[in-house]
């Protein structure tokens, strides 16, 4: 599953160069990168909160303890990027940057609160997904307010009947085709996400009937069905309704991570005990938060090797922050999901749902 995080985060990069396609060589769009996260992220969160995150093992503060170990899996990443990209950025100094959340042309109260709400955001995650990425220091950050608010959510959505998952899902679905611009509105992605967690509690009769049910042992052939469909697109790229600025009502935003969460199983059944897919699937998340900042400050440099030099620099700076993290962060993490029962664990001993 590492790798496939890992490519996704590295089409993101080359979406903000501006790589181009060629006959050999077609990166998806960086929008459905990020929406094949989410059914990622999906396809995790039944698994721990099936398996880890539990009033049985944690007792009644169980919810508490999911809420503080996925903020602990953002935020102190987070926190070190931004404070990276508020003093060397090219937006310039920390003094600066409110410049940016003035609203010309509007009233203003109307500046006030959009400020207000930006503040909040930059400083703490949450409602990142509300005000446009024009006003977030590190625009990617808007689908992280979109996983924090499918967390939000998670506890109890994932322990609903399949009808009013499917509900949801319908509600996720329709606010894809809504013009609202560069907004992500709440609930926006649920399908995306209850797809990824349909897709891990059925993985289990998904990876062992029918004609696939020993796919999954083929492990390098998968990696190469992950590599083509994340770097030789097939054009799908039409638009469903008339297009909007940042809309995502293309076909390609749907039919992707489609595609991507029918492997997940099979990935997740080929890699589970494999500690090099891990650990690159570590440095996806450092990767999506640094490559914006790399892409602006290498704006003015032209350079055959520039994109290949750009995604090498941040593989590299993302396993410094991984480290970061498995040294100063982790630790804690591992203390709030230790419950009253030993963890279930897998064929190779790492803590079911290790995320």
């Amino acid at each position: 599953m590492g790798v496939l995080r890992l490519s996704l985060a590295v089409t993101v990069l080359l979406f903000h160069v501006g790589v181009g396609s060629s006959p050999y060589f077609r990166p998806i769009n960086g929008e459905s990168a990020v929406f094949c996260f989410f059914v990622i992220s999906g396809f995790y969160m039944e698994m721990i909160l099936a398996q880890k995150y539990t009033r049985e093992r944690l007792g009644p503060n169980w919810v508490w303890l999911f809420y503080a170990s996925r903020y602990l899996r953002l935020f102190p990443l987070y926190a070190i990027v931004a404070l990276v990209v508020l003093f060397f950025g090219p937006q310039g100094s920390v003094a600066q940057m409110p410049a940016g959340f003035a609203a010309p042309g509007h009233a203003v109260t109307i500046t006030v609160l959009r400020t207000a709400l930006a503040a909040v955001a930059n400083a703490t995650l949450f409602l990142s997904n509300v005000p446009s990425v024009t006003d977030l220091w590190i625009t990617a950050i808007w689908s992280l307010g979109v996983e924090l608010s499918f967390y939000a959510v998670a506890p109890w959505l994932l322990r609903m009947r399949l009808g009013w998952l499917a509900a949801a899902a319908a509600i996720g679905a329709s606010l894809q085709f809504l013009p609202y611009g560069q907004h992500a509105p709440v609930l926006f992605g649920a399908h995306f996400f209850i797809l990824g967690a349909l897709l891990s509690r059925y993985r289990g009769a998904i990876t062992e009937r029918g004609p696939f049910q020993r796919l999954w042992r083929g492990k390098w052939i998968l990696y190469g069905l992950v590599l083509f469909l994340v770097f030789y697109s097939l054009p799908w790229d039409i638009a469903l309704g008339p297009p909007q600025n940042h809309a995502y009502n293309f076909l390609d935003r749907t039919l992707y991570p489609l595609a991507i969460g029918l492997l997940l199983p099979f990935l997740h059944e080929a890699t589970q005990n494999s500690g090099t897919d891990f650990f690159i699937g570590k440095l996806s998340y450092p990767f999506y938060l640094l490559q914006q900042f790399l892409v602006d400050v290498s704006a003015g440099w032209t350079s055959a090797y520039k994109t290949w030099t750009l995604v090498l620099t941040c593989v590299l700076a993302s396993v410094v922050l991984s480290e970061i993290e498995r040294l100063a962060i982790e630790p804690w993490r591992q203390r709030l999901g230790e419950g009253r029962k030993r963890p279930a664990r897998g064929a190779g001993g790492k803590p079911a749902g290790s995320e």
